[in-house]
């Protein structure tokens, strides 16, 4: 086992999640300062216009809020994760013996890869940058994990995720029947076509339906 240490994008799921809120909220609110300002008429393609103008802004000009540097050291006999998130000039670090974990996964979301480790007294998820460098540490903590069982040292269980799951395998067909009855259902009873909400809900939709069927490929292509 390497004793490199992994250098990655990291991100605070807590700023990112703020920042978000943050930016949709004061975007609508300015849009309504500068409606109710002109007292001129806004259709509703003008007003999402501008909403979306202004909240594109916000998100670009805080795009670096929640971004931060995660290094992770795996060891003979322990990993140890540090996190340092600029904004806040903040450093954390975590030290897990080997010994001591009973639980460690990496999950995919649709923006980043969250890697969860868990011992009987704490547990740590961190959210991780898609790139090189996930993918690779990914493979070498599977390694590690396969060694540590072979050995009889320790017995870690890799979680799955909930794409390898049945359940995903579920959710993902509910979801492709949702994505096909909506606009049918919304053509059948004459109501109009959310474009807003349908972008949000079909590209959510989408990853989870493309992860569950990834995951699956991999699964077989292992086998």
């Amino acid at each position: 086992m390497s004793n490199k240490e992994h250098i990655l994008g990291f991100t605070s799921r807590r700023i990112y999640f703020i920042r978000g809120f943050l930016a949709i909220a004061l975007g609508l609110l300015i849009t309504l300062l500068i409606v109710t300002s002109i007292k001129a008429h806004f259709n509703e393609i003008a007003f999402l216009g501008i909403d979306a103008f202004f909240t594109v802004l916000l998100f670009y000009l805080s795009r670096n809020w929640h971004k931060g540097q995660l290094t992770v050291s795996l060891k003979e006999k322990e990993i140890t994760v540090s996190s340092y998130l600029p904004i806040l000039k903040r450093s954390r670090q975590y030290n897990f013996s080997w010994e001591d974990i009973t639980d460690l996964s990496f999950s995919d979301t649709q923006y980043f890869k969250i890697l969860i480790v868990k011992t009987n007294r704490e547990r740590v998820a961190v959210a991780i940058n898609y790139g090189d460098e996930a993918t690779q540490l990914e493979q070498l903590l599977n390694k590690k994990i396969s060694k540590l069982d072979q050995d009889g040292v320790v017995a870690i269980h890799k979680k799955q995720s909930i794409y390898e799951t049945k359940t995903g395998i579920f959710l993902a067909a509910i979801l492709v029947l949702l994505m096909i009855g909506w606009p049918i259902a919304a053509w059948l009873n004459g109501k109009d076509f959310k474009i807003g909400l349908a972008v949000i809900f079909y590209s959510g939709a989408s990853f989870f339906i493309y992860m569950v069927f990834q995951s699956h490929k991999r699964k077989k292509a292992s086998q």
